[in-house]
């Protein structure tokens, strides 16, 4: 099964970053982190705020869900999307969406998830593209610089998309 690359140095992370990436890639997180107390009850309750917050369309909108993890988010808003691409600095959570994803049988044009460890630097797995919405779920707290994310996330949104973020 595909992973659909690995995560390249695009640019220098700071500590933050660093110690982000070290954890989640460390033995046994990914592979267990759906399975934490409450993970999937908040990612439904969460996902539901999002559905009232913006109308999504199963034939039209495409999403990206920042800082993945192991694809709790997507799962629930996949339903009433038509894409989405998850995006984390974690290879271990990356993989995880991914094989969740393809145990489900679902086509990596529907939904896959991407390795980028500096998305305000990437020029090779979201090249151009754009998002009617932008989904970030309990990560912004791992952020050094808050401006900077949003500044970017903000920049793969289509003229009117929006951003959602809930930590």
């Amino acid at each position: 099964m595909p992973t659909h690359g690995h995560c390249h140095g695009l640019g220098q992370t700071n500590g933050i970053e660093e110690a982000n990436k070290r954890f989640f890639n460390s033995a046994g997180i990914a592979e267990h982190y759906s399975e934490r107390p409450g993970a999937v009850e908040c990612a439904r309750r969460l996902a539901a705020a999002m559905l009232k917050l913006y109308p999504f369309a199963e034939e039209e909108t495409t999403v990206m869900d920042f800082a993945c993890g192991t694809g709790l988010i997507s799962r629930e808003l996949a339903p009433h999307a038509k894409s989405i691409v998850g995006v984390d600095i974690s290879q271990s959570m990356v993989d995880m969406y991914n094989l969740g994803v393809y145990n489900q049988g679902i086509s990596p044009d529907e939904m896959r998830a991407v390795c980028i460890p500096a998305i305000k630097e990437d020029e090779e797995h979201l090249k151009g593209m754009t998002f009617d919405v932008v989904v970030c779920a309990n990560a912004y707290h791992h952020f050094a610089s808050i401006d900077s994310v949003t500044k970017s996330l903000v920049s793969y949104l289509k003229q009117g998309g929006s951003l959602l973020v809930a930590d």
